[in-house]
């Protein structure tokens, strides 16, 4: 309660995520002031607001060239609207802007339009104070798709404070969310043509802008449709591009592109596939037989078409997709759409369905939830691995990410959702790392101890798309949790992909898209506007393989615990076609790869192992430390070794194994090299050379996202472990502590238990 105006007023000072122990602190009213004034007051009492750079891990162009700065800007949060990205260009009373604009501003502040209509029109109310202070721009390349980028504030490379003692809830607004949402689907037609872009100087000016209660209501007036634009001419080197979807436009518009490629881009491109007539005729699904990852046969897909003979399904399951939001009207996944593991992050509400833009930006999410749950035998699209599973969506990447968004993305209805799927990230740019802020780690660990009735959701991550800048996924927090699912990918060949990332976190892979060069193919599966698309790509699609086999898995058991997962995958991943030069056998017998993990995910072994398993015994850790203060001269390495003891806190087989290093260095990050050999001899580069990490800010990240193997899954920890570390800088370095964090059981368990062909 405060005082005004002679009374007392209610405060909102914030709400609880259910289920979970985490509070999220909002920002009171706030009223127009200077520039310093509004910034000092939208940021007080938002600590766990702080803008995050997130990328999804999809839509890739390996061919190509030319790096450039895209550059993005979103509209300020008020205390009743939520921060959107801006979209470009826009018409308004008949005028095309393509930046943002003080014209027709009722406060004087530049604005810009954050949805439109198919013609290009904005949509009234759907605008927003352009937020200045906060342009990202992302190290990006001309040709490659807008929708790899999402928008947020640009970070430095420092560790996320760490919180104070939290309350013990978290809740939604008080919304029933036990209705599904129903409607009948219509397609929105698409653009009837394209609009023209120049380039963005940078030219917003230096004045400042005001916080309006309410955007500026446009009176009486009417739009006229532009005469069709001329041929813009092509970008020069270095050009700063704001607006969301010029990248892809100017990819169109690029005279150099092969027209083929483009269209392969948008439309489904028929390509033979040899498949037997008995698989063809499985499902009428009229791409059923151009989805190669689920029916070539042998030791050269997933193996589920065996789990669905063995009448797994998905049934009785839920799947969430933790995205830019599930076009749920879509033909293939209205049967299969579930409310009440759906909410609308953005716009507070609970409807997750996609905000049109003229460049289908927000297309990722709908895409992912289509290989799980896409409605089998319609005669429509394709099929999802798990094509009678319940499938929802939380929008929650079409605006500024912070720590609390994804904390309450991760948080929603834990007692009802068992699977989430995330194909997003840090930026893969192979210079940050970065991973889940403090609400964020204690929302996956909450839901690991008491989802699904305290069996542990189940959290399944893309591993990251950052091959190409030589990027290492160890780098990525999410990927390095003991609570999430990382899975890598491999192509149709069974190559290790040009954008894949290799480190020793990923535990399994499944197939996505290749090198097109090589005839390699892409995944296929539902798309915006109720259609089809040939063209999903990169780990984006392989963490929702992962789920739907995740969820043919806890249909032949529901009983299955977080970790009882983690070892089912462990046990029936296979080397199958995967080509990797550094595969080997592990102290345990494992055949593991820094590319693959433990290999490809076989959906068939996996069903019939889970029918009979034995829930593991409780997780146990154990932490052994090395102090000392050595010096690691430049182009040299340096071996510390810490001995652990027998039943060290009664940890006899491994799952994880972390390791926080405390290194002092003038010489760039991406210099230093990190091997790991384990007492059974079992080495794992837990970091690679990253050359574009010029960072000198040391190791401060990982230690709060520390650096993790499962190489060593199934060793026993007794003996010495040796760190290795290589300076490959040109300045002397030191360090001066590592820890070495071992989890697993105190026993051997489910040895004996065989395989069943039987359903519970």
């Amino acid at each position: 309660m405060m005082r005004r105006n002679g009374g007392l007023q209610l405060l909102m000072l914030g709400e609880v995520i259910p289920d979970s122990n985490l509070f999220h602190f909002k920002s009171t009213e706030i009223h127009k002031r200077s520039v310093e004034e509004d910034n000092k007051k939208a940021q007080h009492g938002l600590k766990y607001l702080k803008p995050l750079s997130r990328v999804k891990r999809d839509n890739l162009d390996e061919s190509v060239a030319v790096s450039e700065d895209i550059c993005y800007v979103s509209t300020i949060g008020l205390a009743d609207r939520l921060s959107r990205r801006c979209v470009f260009p826009f018409i308004y009373n008949g005028t095309l802007y393509k930046e943002c604009t003080t014209e027709h501003s009722s406060n004087g502040a530049a604005w810009c339009a954050t949805s439109l209509a198919g013609d290009g029109t904005v949509i009234s109310g759907d605008w927003g104070d352009c937020d200045l202070q906060n342009i990202s721009c992302s190290r990006s390349d001309l040709k490659m798709n807008p929708e790899n980028v999402i928008e947020t504030s640009s970070l430095e490379d420092s560790p996320i404070e760490e919180v104070e003692e939290l309350p013990d809830s978290f809740q939604f607004p008080d919304t029933d969310s036990s209705q599904p949402l129903t409607g009948t689907f219509i397609p929105d037609s698409r653009p009837p043509f394209r609009l023209p872009v120049r380039p963005h100087h940078d030219s917003f000016g230096s004045t400042g802008f005001e916080i309006f209660d309410a955007p500026p209501p446009p009176q009486n007036f009417r739009l006229h449709r532009p005469p069709p634009p001329h041929t813009p001419q092509r970008l020069p080197m270095g050009t700063r591009i704001l607006p969301q979807g010029m990248e892809r436009f100017l990819l169109l518009l690029n005279p150099q592109h092969d027209d083929k490629h483009d269209k392969e881009q948008f439309e489904i491109v028929q390509k033979p596939t040899v498949i037997n007539e008995i698989t063809r005729k499985r499902f009428s699904d009229k791409e059923w037989p151009s989805q190669w990852y689920l029916n070539r046969g042998g030791e050269l897909d997933m193996n589920v078409e065996e789990a669905w003979d063995l009448g797994y399904s998905g049934r009785g399951v839920t799947v969430t997709i933790l995205d830019d939001g599930v076009e749920w009207k879509h033909p293939d996944l209205m049967g299969n759409y579930a409310g009440e593991a759906s909410f609308d992050i953005n716009e507070n509400d609970l409807d997750p369905f996609p905000r049109y833009d003229l460049f289908d930006t927000n297309r990722h999410g709908t895409r992912c939830a289509g290989q799980i749950a896409a409605v089998a035998n319609n005669s429509f699209c394709t099929v999802g691995i798990a094509f009678n599973a319940r499938i929802g969506g939380v929008k929650m990447l079409d605006g500024t990410i912070t720590d609390a968004v994804e904390a309450r993305s991760l948080s929603l209805n834990p007692q009802f959702i068992d699977i989430y799927s995330a194909s997003w990230g840090p930026d893969d740019d192979g210079r940050t790392v970065d991973g889940p802020g403090p609400l964020t780690r204690r929302a996956l660990e909450e839901g690991v101890r008491k989802g699904r009735g305290g069996k542990g959701s189940i959290f399944v991550w893309a591993s990251g798309n950052g091959g190409k800048y030589q990027d290492n996924c160890n780098c990525d927090g999410y990927a390095t949790s003991i609570y999430t699912l990382s899975v890598s990918s491999a192509s149709e060949n069974g190559l290790v992909p040009w954008y894949s990332e290799q480190c020793s976190s990923t535990l399994a892979t499944t197939y996505s898209s290749g090198s097109s060069r090589q005839g390699e193919r892409k995944v296929v599966t539902t798309d915006l506007h109720g259609g089809c698309t040939a063209s999903h790509t990169g780990t984006s699609a392989s963490s929702p393989m992962a789920a739907g086999i995740i969820a043919l898995v806890l249909e032949a058991n529901p009983n299955l615990y977080w970790r009882d997962i983690q070892h089912i995958t462990v046990r029936t991943a296979k080397q199958a076609n995967l080509k990797a030069q550094d595969w080997r056998t592990n102290g345990a017998g494992y055949n593991v790869s820094h590319a693959f993990g433990f290999g490809l995910m076989d959906a068939g072994a996996m069903v019939k192992l889970a029918v009979n398993w034995a829930s593991v015994p409780e997780q146990k850790s154990c932490e052994a430390t090395w102090a000392g203060g050595i010096k690691i001269p430049m182009t040299q390495d340096v071996q510390l070794m810490i001995p652990v003891q027998e039943g060290c806190s009664a940890v006899s087989v491994l799952e994880h194994v972390h390791v926080k290093v405390n290194i002092n260095s003038l010489s760039q990050r991406g210099a230093f090299s990190l091997f790991l050999e384990s007492p059974s001899g079992t080495i794992s580069n837990l970091l690679a050379p990253r050359p574009l990490d010029h960072s000198v800010s040391g190791f401060e990240g990982f230690q709060i996202w520390p650096l993790m193997s499962t190489h060593y899954w199934g060793e026993n920890p007794t003996g010495n472990w040796t760190l290795t570390i290589r300076n490959g800088g040109e300045r002397m370095s030191r360090i001066d502590e590592w820890k070495l964090i071992l989890y697993g059981t105190s026993n051997h368990h489910n040895l004996s238990i065989q395989p069943s062909d039987e359903r519970n």
